[in-house]
């Protein structure tokens, strides 16, 4: 199913976070999705534009909605932070944490990519282990 859409967040498995905390920065990530989506929304309201990130928001908006409206199929992944930098490069939000309980300050946790279909990061992610 490449044409599935699907939603990918990475975590960083270099930092050996507990399930709890792991959680917590994934939901971030999850929030920071959302967020990016309804700023998205009203860029293209305010001023109508046709393109975002090199992107035809036409279709991130109807890649969101569709994952939306379906089964919000997540799929959960660990990789090495140069991994997750690179996939920062790509469009991935990031989740940084304060460094108030278990990591560091600053320590990047969560990479996460816009709903879109499965086979757009297949290359990306195929040697990537579930998390």
């Amino acid at each position: 199913m490449e044409n599935e859409i699907v939603e990918y967040l990475i975590v960083n498995k270099d930092l050996n976070m507990s399930i709890g905390k792991t959680c917590a920065q994934v939901a971030h990530a999850q929030k920071l999705i959302d967020s990016k989506y309804l700023d998205l929304m009203v860029i293209w309201d305010w001023y109508g534009f046709d393109v975002v990130d090199g992107v035809e928001d036409s279709k991130v908006f109807k890649d969101y909605n569709e994952w939306s409206m379906g089964n919000q199929k997540k799929i959960i992944l660990r990789a090495k932070e140069s991994k997750m930098l690179k996939a920062i490069e790509m469009g991935a939000v990031e989740v940084r944490d304060n460094g108030l309980t278990e990591i560091p300050p600053n320590s990047l946790t969560v990479v996460g990519f816009m709903p879109q279909p499965k086979a757009n990061l297949q290359e990306f992610t195929k040697r990537l282990q579930l998390l």
